[in-house]
């Protein structure tokens, strides 16, 4: 009877978490506030949106070295980042990227909290774009 009752606890407590991890996944997917996109569906989507914008989230100094023609510039290291990003268009699409990806993905969670929408991290940032485009 003792093992019964263990194995039916056991059970439970195993059913309860694994509905558990699936509620987080899906939530936690449900609120991305970006898509990850390839420098060549950016390229694409440039020729095939007129109201898509890339932003760079580089330094200065990064930037100095190259950028995509045409980006928009708005440090994400900056103080005034916040306050760059609110002055922008919200109902534009945005491909933002940075040198590698990860701060554009920061980026992005940002932009999203301040109401954009329409969202894109350029995965590879700079560095792949200018693989891509040698």
């Amino acid at each position: 009877m003792r093992q019964l009752s263990y194995t039916v606890m056991l059970s439970s407590i195993v059913l309860l978490l694994s509905c558990q991890k699936k509620q987080e996944v899906s939530t936690a997917t449900g609120k991305q506030p970006y898509k990850d996109i390839t420098v060549t569906e950016a390229m694409n989507l440039i020729d095939q949106k007129a109201d898509v914008v890339f932003l760079d989230v580089r330094t200065p100094e990064e930037i100095a070295d190259g950028m995509i023609p045409g980006a928009i510039t708005a440090d994400y290291r900056s103080d005034s980042f916040k306050q760059e990003i609110s002055a922008l268009d919200k109902s534009k699409s945005y491909i933002v990227y940075c040198r590698s990806g990860g701060r554009s993905v920061k980026a992005s969670h940002i932009m999203s909290e301040a109401g954009f929408s329409d969202l894109m991290n350029m995965k590879g940032g700079y560095n792949s774009w200018k693989e891509v485009n040698q």
